[in-house]
């Protein structure tokens, strides 16, 4: 097992007490910024569901488009299917 040297001690207990100190501000000013936090959580998350929606399916659309189906209509056929099974979509 290798010996820490001063420097590796002091690295370490910086980024911690940097750590700490971002969370306890954050705690501080969620007062403040809760309500902007919370407009922009509810703004963003039709995005980042979208986005993670895109990311599961593009393996199967590149791969039907390699064999010869056009991008938009195996796009269009996932979508679908994938919002039929997960019974949230309005098709």
């Amino acid at each position: 097992m290798m010996k820490w040297t001063a420097i590796q001690w002091l690295k370490t207990l910086t980024i911690l007490l940097l750590v700490f100190l971002n969370g306890y501000l954050f705690y501080k000013l969620m007062p403040f910024i809760g309500g902007l936090l919370h407009f922009v959580l509810k703004v963003l998350f039709p995005f980042i569901i979208a986005a993670m929606i895109a990311y599961l399916l593009h393996p199967i659309v590149e791969r039907l488009s390699r064999e010869g189906m056009p991008r938009v209509l195996a796009s269009y056929y996932y979508l679908c299917a994938f919002f039929r099974h997960n019974r949230c979509g309005f098709i």
